[in-house]
């Protein structure tokens, strides 16, 4: 746990040392399914893109704004950003792959990630910003590893 933790905000963008923020190429990269789902969602399922997961609230962060402070409860646990990955995220990596939470780890900013459950993993990430942590959440979805290269038998 940070010493300092309970006085810890959400640095800017100016102010951050995130090794990338959010920008037009990032957002318009299409993820592919995961061989998980391929056959379940069907081929009417449209490619997603990265934006269109953020505008439709299926990958987000709190707190959402440079100066937002967390929960207290992932303060005192030392942690600084709450990531969520909803049901249209789900489609693009598989549970047998490597988690995602393992390959958002390894981002340059994050010293842990911890999955609380299917929907949520949180970090330790003090001085990434909002547009960071949730760059870096995008970047791990994007990430080959997080979906097998075939359904399972």
């Amino acid at each position: 746990m940070w010493p300092f933790s309970r006085q810890w905000t959400a640095p800017s963008p100016q102010h951050c040392r995130c090794a990338r923020h959010l920008d037009d190429a990032l957002l318009a990269t299409v993820l592919p399914r995961a061989a998980a789902w391929l056959h379940e969602a069907g081929e009417d399922v449209p490619p997603t893109a990265i934006g269109s997961l953020i505008d439709h609230e299926e990958l987000g962060v709190e707190p959402p704004e440079p100066g937002g402070e967390p929960d207290e409860e992932l303060l005192e646990e030392g942690f600084h950003y709450s990531l969520w990955l909803g049901d249209a995220a789900r489609l693009h990596y598989d549970d047998e792959a490597t988690p995602v939470a393992t390959v958002l780890g390894q981002h340059r900013g994050i010293r842990k990630a911890q999955q609380e459950d299917r929907e949520i993993i949180l970090i330790k990430a003090p001085r990434l910003c909002p547009d960071g942590a949730l760059t870096a959440l995008a970047l791990s979805l994007a990430d080959p590893r997080v979906r097998l290269a075939r359904a399972p038998d």
